[in-house]
C-alpha cells in the first residue's frame, strides 16, 4: 500500500544527471512531492464515509447506532462519547523522506520520525516529531483501504473476546483512499519533480559565483 517516489525514474535523463549533483535540491523536491501526496491520501480518507458505527459496554454487550461516520474516526467502542488519540486514522499517512537513498516513502511503517524544514535545497530547520506507524496501524490502513481484514497482523489486534465479537462478520468495502488520493495529487507531484526541480536547480546555478579570467596570447 505504501507509495515510494524516486527521483531517478521515468525523469529526463539529464535532469536525473543534474540532480545527483545537486542533492539539497532533489531531497528539497521529493519532500515537497510526498507532502502533496500525503495531505491528498488524508483528504480521500476523510471524504469517505462508513455507514455505521459500532459500540460495546465494559461487558461486551452490543451498543449500535446507526449513522454515517467519517471513515477512520477513532472512537472508544466502549464510552462513544470518547474518542482516542490521534482522531483518525488519516494520522497514521504520513510522509518519510529517506536522504540517503534519496526516496520518499507515502503511507508506510516506519520509527519516529524528526523531519527538517526543507527550503530552494537548504535544512531551514526542524519540523514536529511524527511519531511511529506501527505494523499494527498500517494493517488497519490496508484494510481500511483494500476492504481486506484478512492479514496475519491485523488478525492479531482483534483475539481478545470482546473485539471479536465487535467486528464478528463484518463486510469491509475497499475504500481505495491511496489509490483517489495518488490520483488527485500525481498532477502536482510530477509538477514538483519536473518543473519545479528544474527551477530550484538553475536558481542554484545563477546564485553560483563564477571567477572569470582573460587570457592574453602573445
Amino acid at each position: 500500500m505504501a507509495l515510494h517516489i524516486k527521483i531517478f525514474s521515468g525523469m529526463d535523463a539529464m535532469l536525473d544527471e543534474i540532480a545527483k549533483a545537486n542533492y539539497g535540491q532533489g531531497l528539497d523536491a521529493l519532500d515537497h512531492a510526498g507532502i502533496k501526496l500525503r495531505e491528498a491520501q488524508r483528504a480521500a480518507l476523510r471524504s469517505s464515509t462508513t455507514p455505521i458505527t459500532r459500540f460495546y459496554d465494559r461487558k461486551g454487550k452490543l451498543r449500535i447506532k446507526r449513522q454515517k461516520q467519517e471513515l477512520g474516526k477513532r472512537i472508544s467502542h466502549v464510552n462513544k462519547s470518547n474518542t482516542d488519540s490521534p482522531p483518525s486514522m488519516e494520522n497514521f499517512i504520513t510522509s518519510n523522506l529517506m536522504p540517503n537513498s534519496m526516496m520518499m516513502v507515502v503511507g508506510g511503517k516506519h520509527s519516529t520520525l524528526h523531519p527538517k524544514i526543507r527550503r530552494d535545497g537548504k535544512v531551514m530547520g526542524s519540523a514536529e516529531t511524527v511519531q511511529p506507524v506501527s505494523k499494527f496501524s498500517y494493517a488497519i490502513l490496508q484494510k481500511l483501504n483494500s476492504g481486506d481484514a484478512s492479514s496475519p497482523i491485523y488478525q492479531k489486534i482483534y483475539k481478545n473476546k470482546v473485539e471479536e465479537k465487535a467486528f464478528k462478520n463484518t463486510n469491509f468495502r475497499k475504500q481505495n483512499f491511496i489509490e483517489k488520493g495518488y490520483s488527485n495529487a500525481k498532477g502536482e507531484v510530477e509538477d514538483i519533480m519536473t518543473r519545479k526541480l528544474e527551477q530550484m536547480i538553475h536558481k542554484q546555478i545563477n546564485r553560483a559565483e563564477v571567477e572569470t579570467r582573460e587570457v592574453r596570447r602573445a
